[in-house]
């Protein structure tokens, strides 16, 4: 292909990965944080109003929606960036089409800023990263041609090169940088067909495979995410040879898996590398060559020294980077800058995998009951908790909701909190989303109910409850016989919940404090809390904790956000 039919056709991928994102976010949004929703945007604003003031806020929490948080302005945004994105894949715009992917930025950036704990995923950061420096690409002729009206300045193949580079060898550091038992063991693939987030029915034919296919599939990620990303920079054959493995790597993620748009947006960058790069012919570096080659410098210390997981948080908590104050006092002037860009989402980290050892599935359900004793689960619409339900394949929709049921914590005691917290210092609060959740639910809310996909009940549920389970996954014979997919052992339950009168404010501090990151503390291990800054006591961060028998020996899983605060296996 020509050079201009690839950043044709690239950019037309990337218009239409944003095009499935504000699509499916539509839906959800005025349930999540609408006026009426879960954790209404409208308050958090007011919070920031409060102690930062509009223009200090507005840079601390850049969004469209300081404009107005209305319900109308939250789907404007996304039918805004679904119409942006349409433009871009027809090539509405030509010349202008630079316009159009900042117009998705925007919006998309006002999204994920509205709620970091919803929409803090990798592939999130990675579609505002690439809706950014989408601006930097040529405009396109309209269609039925795909080509672009132009090849993009060198610095701009390198960069997005330099990109793919970042999530395919950001994804193979954070999972061969430490070896476990199941790297050690070559059973790595084996066991995250069972614990990754949502594996799909596929996922459980091929965990049937002998061990030795288990082994040389890990063999092969092993060669595509540590090897393979520098053939980014190679040759034309070599770049040639990446994009095909790339794009047969992603499709087999997709197939097993339900991780949003992420398998799409990374196919969409490797076909980047089906045009020409050479490391000749740069010309004169311009101003804004600079600023790129700036922005790959700093993006170096996000790819070696982070994951996803505290790509943003680590910028808040400075005593935790380094035990020697004076590491710490030379460190604080570049942390402060890069502080004063992290809401803008322009330095991402891409390496999501974490050790767990061979810990099952975890799932954290929710129960209801009307009288106390007998309890019957509240299974969302994708999430699945029924070992009978042959598990769905719903991305590249991503059902908010669902993801944060299942990234709340990967031990009992810290289920309910947001592992992907962000860096939203308000929503560090015993009151989390999760419990606001419970209490819509229990006062009838029809917004908290239908994001489950329910009806609201004749008969609403005077208690609901929060319950760890390890799901074990089955075999074909074992299937056929139980006529169910997983089987389940219960390993923790929450205390019963009923509803209660909430100030409408619940659940956002009454302080701006970036820093309370800093103070988080494991307490004997189980417990994550906060110090309070002005009394120094504890203070915990889960109102209603999921408490696992004392007689019971369970597998512990590495907990995210101990692994945060700690850097050490639990």
């Amino acid at each position: 292909m020509e050079s201009e039919q690839v950043w044709g056709l690239f950019s037309r991928l990337l218009g239409l990965v944003f095009l499935i994102s504000f699509a499916s976010v539509t839906s959800q949004i005025r349930g999540l944080i609408g006026r009426r929703g879960i954790e209404p945007v409208f308050l958090l604003l007011q919070a920031v109003r409060r102690d930062l003031g509009v223009v200090r806020g507005a840079f601390r929490f850049p969004t469209l929606m300081w404009l107005s948080s209305s319900d109308a302005m939250l789907l404007g945004l996304a039918v805004a960036g679904m119409f942006a994105s349409v433009g871009i894949i027809c090539g509405l715009a030509q010349a202008y089409t630079w316009v159009l992917f900042l117009v998705v930025w925007a919006c998309w950036l006002s999204i994920q800023n509205a709620n970091t704990n919803l929409f803090w995923y990798p592939w999130d950061n990675l579609k505002t990263e690439c809706a950014l420096f989408g601006a930097l690409l040529p405009g396109l002729a309209p269609l039925p041609q795909i080509d672009a009206l132009e090849a993009p300045r060198m610095m701009v193949v390198f960069f997005f090169a330099w990109l793919l580079f970042r999530v395919m060898f950001g994804m193979g550091i954070a999972k061969f940088r430490g070896l476990d038992e199941r790297t050690r063991k070559w059973t790595y693939i084996y066991h995250f067909l069972e614990w990754q987030p949502f594996p799909t029915a596929m996922a459980q034919y091929l965990r049937e495979l002998p061990m030795a296919c288990h082994k040389a599939l890990l063999a092969g990620v092993w060669v595509v995410e540590i090897v393979i990303p520098f053939f980014v920079f190679g040759t034309s054959s070599m770049r040639l040879v990446a994009c095909v493995l790339f794009v047969m790597f992603q499709i087999g993620i997709f197939v097993c898996g339900n991780y949003g748009v992420f398998n799409l947006l990374t196919a969409a960058l490797a076909c980047s590398l089906l045009a020409t790069f050479e490391w000749t012919g740069w010309g004169a570096v311009s101003v804004l060559d600079g600023l790129l080659l700036g922005h790959v410098a700093i993006s170096i210390i996000y790819l070696l020294c982070m994951t996803s997981w505290t790509s943003t948080v680590w910028l808040y908590m400075p005593s935790k980077i380094s035990p020697s104050p004076r590491v710490r006092r030379a460190m604080a002037p570049v942390l402060g800058l890069l502080r004063l860009f992290a809401p803008f989402r322009i330095w991402n980290a891409y390496g999501v995998f974490i050790q767990r050892g061979n810990v099952p599935h975890q799932v954290a359900v929710l129960q209801s009951s009307t009288d106390g004793v007998d309890w019957v689960d509240l299974e969302p619409k994708w999430f699945s908790c029924d070992v009978k339900r042959r598990p769905p394949h719903f991305a590249p929709h991503q059902p908010r909701l669902d993801h944060h049921l299942f990234y709340q914590g990967f031990r009992p005691p810290d289920l309910k909190l947001a592992c992907l917290m962000g860096t939203n210092p308000y929503y560090v609060d015993p009151h989390g989303f999760t419990e606001k959740l419970i209490q819509k639910l229990l006062h009838g809310d029809a917004n908290a109910w239908g994001l489950l996909g329910y009806e609201v009940p004749a008969v609403l549920p005077r208690f609901i409850r929060h319950t760890a389970w390890h799901y074990h996954m089955l075999n074909r014979s074992e299937r056929i016989e139980e006529n169910a997919w997983w089987r389940r052992d219960r390993i923790g339950v929450g205390e019963a919940i009923q509803a209660e009168a909430l100030e409408e404010t619940a659940g956002i501090r009454g302080t701006y404090d970036p820093f309370v990151f800093d103070r988080f503390v494991m307490v004997d291990n189980e417990v994550l809390a906060f110090i309070d800054a002005e009394t120094g006591a504890y203070i915990p961060l889960n109102k209603h904790a999921v408490v696992t028998p004392s007689a019971r020996v369970v597998p512990k899983s590495r907990s995210v956000v101990g692994a945060i605060t700690t850097g050490v296996e639990s």
